[in-house]
């Protein structure tokens, strides 16, 4: 069996690990060239603005792998009982995923439309 190719695989939630250097940089940058305050009030609050975005940046990841993790258990009741109902594979993912709420429903959405369009869902991308 093959390995996936790496370069393939994606985290989730999409990650913006460097949102929060850019932002640093950027306000550093930007506060030392307007203003006339000294360099290190304007890595302070270079570091200051990187710092609290980074923050940001985890606690939203957080917040979404948590609100699919609560979802994910009824998803997954809601597709066993369309499969026992009878219902193709495909028309059960349907069914979840119209059922479900957001980010679940996103998520399933996305990966009925890469079945339909034809792509092996053991690839993982």
């Amino acid at each position: 069996m093959l390995a996936p190719d790496p370069a393939i695989l994606k985290t989730y939630p999409p990650r913006y690990r460097y949102a929060g250097v850019a932002a640093a940089v950027l306000v550093a940058a930007l506060i030392f060239s307007i203003t006339s305050l000294p360099t290190p009030y304007a890595v302070a609050f270079g570091i200051w603005t990187g710092t609290m975005i980074t923050l940001v940046e985890i606690y939203w990841a957080d917040q979404r792998i948590t609100r699919i993790e609560a979802q994910l258990a009824d998803a997954i009741d809601l597709m066993v009982a369309s499969l026992r109902a009878g219902s193709a594979l495909m028309s059960a993912l349907e069914i979840t995923s119209r059922e479900s709420q957001h980010p679940m429903r996103d998520e399933l959405e996305a990966m009925v439309g890469r079945i339909r369009l034809g792509e092996d869902p053991g690839r993982g991308a």
